[in-house]
């Protein structure tokens, strides 16, 4: 055997690691490209469910009212209780539970409203005293096309 002989032999040898380094890169290739496939699909599927969602959301909004209250001042020991709906749905059945509009004189009696129309408001007379003033938490509820609602807050005589 010749140095020919040796150098053919090292060349094929040398061939022989490179074309087993060549497949060993070609599976490891293939396997990222199948993870990252399999990625991509999941992250197709999160997009199309946050589309759907966001659709939902929207046609939820355009059947929800949406109902605050707020006291305005009428003289000096009246107020009024305005129930104001900003949505563009229909509110049923609006009422609030609050311990000082439950106590003081006024139009209490004329709560629930039946219905309070998309932009529509109800003033409501309430007179107050100097035990009455000050920030009274409170619970807004009715009902609308999505459901019963609710909404907290604090009402400041």
């Amino acid at each position: 055997m010749d140095s020919g002989d040796v150098w053919s032999i090292a060349v094929g040898g040398v061939a022989i690691l490179v074309s087993i380094f060549a497949v060993v890169s070609a599976k490891r290739t293939a396997r990222d490209q199948a993870s990252l496939s399999l990625d991509q699909t999941k992250l197709n599927e999160r997009l199309v469910q946050i589309e759907e969602d966001r659709r939902q959301e929207e046609v939820t909004s355009r059947q929800a009212a949406n109902v605050a209250v707020q006291i305005v001042p009428k003289g000096a020991n009246s107020r009024s209780l305005v129930f104001t709906n900003y949505g563009p749905s229909s509110a049923h059945q609006v009422d609030i539970d609050c311990a000082v509009i439950d106590s003081v004189k006024g139009e209490r009696d004329k709560l629930p409203v039946d219905v309070l129309g998309p932009g529509d408001n109800v003033d409501l007379l309430v007179v107050v005293s100097r035990e009455t003033i000050g920030s009274h938490p409170y619970v807004l509820k009715w009902t609308d096309e999505t459901g019963p609602q609710t909404r907290d807050g604090t009402l400041s005589i």
